[in-house]
């Protein structure tokens, strides 16, 4: 018996505290970092060892870190699958698709394709590392975040290209953010892992390719604003403006002087001219659209695959970085950077003495950041530090 209990108490150090030492790969970065890490949420010691209060305990602790109140529509589904855990001595699996790759507008990430995979995602990784820990400190067999790679990505960039002249993500950056995801992922296992499901493979499958999607006009709206927030850069506007200049002046009846865009848009008339024809505006919100229909098709298709052949899909936790504000019961929303709202791919990550936050784009035009770095291994990973006036 004394044997049972000893294994079982090494089997949880394990489990949960298997970075509670700070190895030195982590020792290098920068103090707000740490002190973010030092003060996230803790789940609290159970009463007892009911299964019941343990599960009552760990729902809890997932519900607020999604800011719900605590009898939200759902809860007992949330909570009847974590008791069936507990039960059977099963570790509690969290699974929920996403980080496929950063902005590629550098007026939100201002960081490189070389370096797309930055502090703020491999800090939103740790948090969810936290929340396994904590959730293992009361449940022995411990807690697992599972990653599954949105695979529609290709999908937008052949849209944009159609559409914008241009790949909203370049092929160096999507590589560059997928192997600092992957190497940042084997230190943190096993509280956090890459699903086994390939869902590149799975997406190209006949019946998901062919599968027929309602379009929610509302979620696109929503959409819609944050696509054309995301084409909102230089690189884009150019790129579209010399597509558009290209199918304009394919025709024969067109209707412009037979000049180059440049000396169209260096004379007065001539520019007013060509605005009316090209038509960048209009273009680019109907581009917006069909891009934001991507975006909901694809995760709507990745919602049913995960559903349909995602191992043990029942038994496991649906989070999610958006989540339903009314229910929990197909999904619950997790934090990626506690305290602050967005995500770490379209919100660079700022770091202060005091701790981290995810700045937005307003954020960023209108107060001072450094661009720095730190080593994790043999990641660099860049970061914005916030300029001290005076």
């Amino acid at each position: 018996m004394k044997f049972l209990i000893y294994v079982t108490f090494l089997v949880s150090i394990f489990n949960n505290n298997i970075f509670s030492s700070a190895p030195a790969a982590h020792q290098s970065l920068p103090e707000g970092v740490h002190q973010y890490l030092n003060n996230l949420p803790k789940i609290g010691k159970p009463v007892s060892e009911n299964p019941a209060e343990k599960s009552r305990l760990i729902t809890n602790y997932l519900l607020t870190l999604g800011q719900y109140p605590l009898n939200i529509a759902g809860r007992d589904t949330v909570e009847n699958k974590i008791h069936h855990c507990i039960v059977h001595q099963k570790p509690i699996i969290r699974i929920m698709p996403g980080f496929p790759v950063s902005s590629g507008n550098p007026g939100k990430i201002p960081f490189s394709d070389e370096h797309s995979f930055s502090l703020g995602d491999y800090v939103a990784l740790r948090t969810q590392q936290h929340i396994s820990q904590e959730i293992g400190s009361i449940h022995a067999p411990g807690s697992t975040l599972e990653i599954y790679q949105d695979p529609y990505i290709d999908d937008l960039n052949t849209v944009s290209q159609h559409k914008l002249g241009r790949p909203l993500f370049s092929e160096h950056r999507m590589k560059s953010y997928q192997s600092g995801l992957c190497s940042a992922v084997r230190l943190l296992e096993p509280q956090v892992t890459l699903g086994s499901l390939n869902m590149k493979q799975a997406y190209a499958q006949d019946q998901y390719r062919n599968m027929k999607v309602n379009l929610d006009e509302g979620c696109i709206k929503e959409l819609k604003l944050f696509v054309e927030d995301e084409i909102d850069h230089e690189d884009i506007n150019k790129a579209h403006e010399q597509k558009r200049f290209q199918e304009v002046i394919a025709d024969p009846n067109n209707g412009l002087p037979n000049k180059t865009l440049d000396e169209l848009k260096s004379d007065k008339h001539t520019k007013r001219m060509l605005e009316s024809k090209l038509q960048l505006r209009k273009h680019k919100k109907d581009a917006a659209l069909i891009l934001a229909q991507v975006v909901y098709v694809g995760r709507e298709k990745v919602a049913t695959i995960l559903r349909q052949q995602a191992p043990d899909y029942d038994d496991k936790l649906r989070m999610s970085i958006h989540g339903n504000p009314r229910s929990v019961e197909a999904k619950i929303k997790t934090p990626m950077i506690v305290g602050s709202n967005g995500t770490p791919g379209h919100n660079p990550l700022v770091v202060t003495q005091a701790g981290v936050k995810l700045a937005s784009r307003k954020e960023l035009k209108t107060s001072p950041h450094t661009q720095k770095s730190c080593m994790v291994t043999d990641l660099k990973l860049h970061y914005l530090e916030q300029t001290v006036k005076g």
